[in-house]
């Protein structure tokens, strides 16, 4: 029995192991202009909180459907917000922001604390829902995600230019 214990735990590094490889060549990859494209950071996303939360077999199968619906969940959000931007006539708050009028910079203040309220909202109710999967820990650590992530593609999409403008300047 120890021996198949042992062959499960590296089974599952392996997994990780590849998910991680797969997903940051893909990362690293984006698109021609060096972006990063959305399926290459919802992979990187997965191998990352995958590693980080280190989920058995029947964990994962309880807690992956309810981060789904939760990041579904957020993206209506933040589509829903986008489009009462747009709609308020504004198409890029922050690119656009010394062309607000005083009645639309209003409006957007009104638009960021009321969707900042419904994120906050629907956070504690997924977190709830996580917790009763996950140990507390876990919970904390999914909690922290997004913005562990986030400074995570940002070191790493950093290192990609520097090494690109490294390479272009000693290749010509």
């Amino acid at each position: 029995m120890k021996g198949f214990t042992l062959k499960i735990i590296d089974m599952k590094n392996l997994i990780i192991i590849a998910i991680s490889i797969f997903s940051l060549n893909a990362l690293a990859q984006g698109d021609r202009e060096g972006r990063m494209n959305r399926e290459s950071i919802n992979a990187a996303k997965v191998a990352f909180l995958t590693e980080r939360l280190d989920l058995t077999t029947e964990t994962a199968q309880s807690f992956w459907p309810i981060y789904n619906e939760f990041e579904t969940a957020k993206d209506q959000l933040n589509k829903k917000y986008g489009d009462a931007m747009k709609a308020a006539g504004i198409d890029n708050p922050w690119r656009d922001r010394e062309n607000l009028t005083d009645d639309q910079a209003k409006k957007l203040l009104g638009l960021i604390y009321q969707k900042k309220a419904e994120e906050l909202k629907l956070e504690k109710n997924y977190i709830d829902m996580i917790s009763k999967v996950l140990s507390p820990k876990q919970t904390l650590t999914v909690s922290q995600f997004d913005s562990e992530f986030r400074r995570f593609l940002m070191r790493r999409y950093s290192e990609e230019n520097r090494s690109r403008r490294n390479g272009s300047k000693d290749g010509n």
